[in-house]
């Protein structure tokens, strides 16, 4: 948990709406809601001007699929409610669900998995809405009581900043989600040849080039389904190739029989026979590698038909062995705009086919599920909100699928970011390359989909799988508030000027680094740079007045390299600090020596006549425990870390870095200062701030800084944390310290 609050939540307009779910969950939130001064209703409407929405319908206890299928599109008539009847200015829209706290992964949630299209809605909304901050929670019910979830809820409103997917199982620690590299083995699964596969929307586009690639590593019988219905081309058609010449002849052709055809009618033709060009070569190209195929236009939601299809293929072929789901539809419209039509088409083809595959196969021995999803469920996607539902659900039944089938069926979930074909328009394409998003190449995407089920691991379930970058969005903003006052920051009393206390420029730092690692959860942070003090924030009112402060993030994309832009402000728009912090898709390890420093011993009772002549920190910031000594070169000492401290429960450091050592740290450079240039300095600017390793355990950290003098009024230096062991915890490169008049 971060420490900042939800974005919209502080000062919102307008009556916080919590659509009840029939256990008093949404009683109880309302009330502590109000204790804090905010807004809010239990209902189970949506009143026009609500300033937020807290959707509680995914905790309701469901007897079916379908039922919780009904709690999804709910979830969408609500969302398109809001957004079009919501009071001006920030505002908030939260679901809650209860998918075992982990949002299904551990594959436990069995029925309630089909709940996980909440999240595909939460992720887009987030995206599409620029003044509303987003959020999903999965929240254990197990034997918590409705006031128990309530107060999770509420914390985590005003304590878990913007964290898209944050889970509270019953038992264990809050969990949030990220994408992480997996290597393929080494050792090739066998597939079993002759294995019979019925595969939806598999005769066209990604799913066939898929398909081809897995055809050449094993000899199987394919049975595609698609809606498409397989016509004798005209053979004055023949050898023509291009959108044009097809209309051409066609068009030639229907004036010589007399019947003239639109515009519509003419490009429905020559679709029909694009189409069944695509899917005959589709068949060619997996009998050439060795495998049966057969084509059968169904649609996937036709239950009666499947059941008919498939009694037919075990007579012919034998039972069937394995389930790949490729069928899909787009109708992108903003959820403000999407009509329930355009939900039910997208929303349906997914997740009714997944749900018709599994019951007609139910008494088949099957080895092989592979579902089609998409990257628009791992991060959501403009427009596509339905797709983002249910593709959300199709990765999140494939763990409940593997958990109850075991070891002896594969199940994978491929969330696809654009291929350069498929769905992917040339208008697409040209939207995609002007926001840096790389497409997959077929080819590639192919025999990464191949290599996945023969040679992945079995854990691996849902599978992201891009041309470059994990998630397809770039050109993000982000807002998180942090409320400073006596109750949320009691230590900073003890880091004051007289009677005002100042916010440490390290703390700013740490509330940066945890809103950095939050905005972007499936990247690391190289480091954070170029940290400025614009303005010192002095708390004057303390002990009367709740400040608000909203740090701001901005992303981009250089090189590589997700780059954050980072401002700190206040509830007036007055910027006081700026930074920037670079995001990696890896980590790799940092190797730095710690610089030789020639020290003059220190006598070890001088840090109490330090902290009491020369230091103006209280007891919660007195962070140096022994000085080692100082010379013109620099200072050591060891320093205390926040366990050691009483700071309270309620606020949680990164774990990169500890405010509490790092504030000890300037306060040795302050101290240098005073000694070496004769003069009171306070931090203006940090270059950079480096993590190398995880900060862990609670013993003192050794602190060694090298500084040198800049001009009469300057200090610079470099800050080395290490552990007892002398293993780098973190550095910060370039502290620079000037002298001021106090």
């Amino acid at each position: 948990m971060n420490g900042f609050a939800l974005s919209g939540l502080i000062g919102v307009k307008g009556c916080i709406a919590i659509i009840d779910e029939g256990t008093g969950i949404a009683e109880y939130t309302a009330k502590k809601l109000k204790k804090r001064g905010i807004d809010a209703e239990a209902t189970a409407s949506l009143r026009e001007g609500a300033g937020g929405v807290i959707y509680l319908g995914g905790l309701k206890k469901i007897g079916s699929i379908e039922e919780a299928l009904d709690i999804n599109r709910e979830a969408f008539r609500m969302a398109r409610t809001f957004v079009n009847t919501k009071s001006p200015g920030s505002s908030f829209f939260v679901t809650v669900q209860d998918t075992s706290g982990d949002f299904g992964l551990s594959g436990q949630s069995e029925q309630q998995a089909w709940l996980s299209g909440l999240t595909g809605l939460a992720k887009t909304a987030n995206l599409e809405w620029e003044d509303t901050q987003s959020k999903a929670l999965d929240i254990e019910r197990g034997k918590r009581s409705a006031e128990e979830i309530a107060e999770l809820i509420v914390t985590e409103l005003f304590h878990g900043g913007s964290e898209l997917e944050v889970g509270i199982p019953e038992r264990g620690e809050r969990v949030t989600l990220s994408v992480r590299e997996s290597a393929l083995g080494q050792v090739e699964r066998y597939i079993e040849d002759d294995s019979v596969l019925v595969v939806s929307g598999g005769a066209k586009g990604v799913t066939a080039e898929a398909l081809v690639a897995l055809a050449q590593k094993a000899k199987l019988r394919f049975v595609l389904l698609g809606r498409s219905v397989i016509r004798q081309e005209p053979p004055f058609c023949e050898g023509l190739n291009t959108d044009a010449e097809l209309k051409a002849v066609l068009l030639a052709e229907s004036k010589k029989t007399g019947k003239a055809w639109t515009p519509a009618e003419l490009t429905k033709q020559v679709r029909s026979i694009m189409s069944t060009r695509e899917i005959k070569e589709t068949i060619r190209r997996l009998e050439k590698a060795g495998s049966f195929a057969r084509y059968i236009s169904l649609d996937v939601q036709e239950l009666k038909g499947l059941e008919k299809v498939f009694n037919q293929v075990r007579q012919e072929w034998g039972p069937i062995s394995g389930i790949v789901h490729g069928a899909g539809l787009l109708a992108d419209r903003l959820i403000a705009e999407k009509t329930d039509e355009q939900f039910e088409r997208v929303f349906q083809t997914k997740v009714s086919g997944l749900w018709n595959l599994l019951y007609v196969t139910r008494n088949d021995p099957i080895h092989l599920i592979c579902l089609f999803s998409s990257i628009a469920a791992r991060t959501g996607n403009y427009g596509q909100c339905d797709y983002a539902m249910a593709n959300e659900i199709l990765n999140k039944v494939a763990a409940t699928e593997a958990s109850r089938r075991g070891s002896d069926c594969i199940v994978k979930s491929f969330n696809w970011g654009p291929w350069d074909g498929g769905m992917v328009t040339s208008e697409l394409k040209g939207h995609f390359e002007q926001r840096g998003i790389p497409l997959l190449p077929p080819h590639e995407g192919a025999a990464f989909f191949a290599e996945e089920l023969l040679k992945g691991s079995q854990d691996d379930i849902e599978i992201v799988a891009t041309g470059g970058r994990s998630g397809i969005v770039s050109g993000r903003e982000w807002k998180m508030d942090v409320l400073v006052d006596q109750g949320t920051y009691p230590f900073l009393r003890d880091h004051s000027f007289g009677d005002t206390p100042l916010i440490p420029i390290v703390l700013v730092l740490d509330w940066f680094v945890k809103a950095a690692r939050s905005c972007c959860p499936d990247l690391y942070l190289s480091g954070c740079h170029d940290l400025k003090v614009l303005k010192g924030i002095r708390l004057e009112e303390w002990g009367t007045k709740t400040y608000l402060f909203t740090a701001k993030v901005k992303e981009t994309y250089q090189s590589g390299t997700t780059v954050l832009n980072l401002s700190l402000q206040d509830e007036h728009g007055v910027t006081y600090y700026t930074a920037r912090a670079d995001m990696v898709s890896s980590t790799a390890g940092t190797t730095v020596t710690v610089p030789e420093i020639q020290l003059q011993p220190s006598e070890d009772d001088a840090v109490a006549d330090m902290y009491r002549e020369h230091l103006f920190h209280g007891p919660e910031f007195q962070a140096i425990d022994k000085l080692h000594g100082f010379s013109q070169e620099g200072v050591s000492a060891e320093l205390l870390r926040i366990a050691h401290m009483h700071w309270g429960s309620a606020y949680l450091p990164s774990t990169l870095l500890d405010p509490l050592t790092f504030d000890g740290g300037l306060q040795l450079v302050y101290l240098w200062g005073l000694r070496y240039l004769g003069k009171i300095t306070l931090p203006t600017r940090i270059e950079s701030f480096i993590p190398v390793t995880d900060w862990k355990g609670s013993v003192p950290v050794s602190c060694y800084v090298r500084s040198k003098a800049v001009g009469s009024f300057q200090s610079r230096s470099d800050i080395y944390f290490l552990t007892q062991e002398r293993n780098i915890c973190s550095i910060l490169y370039g502290v620079e310290m000037y002298s001021f008049e106090i």
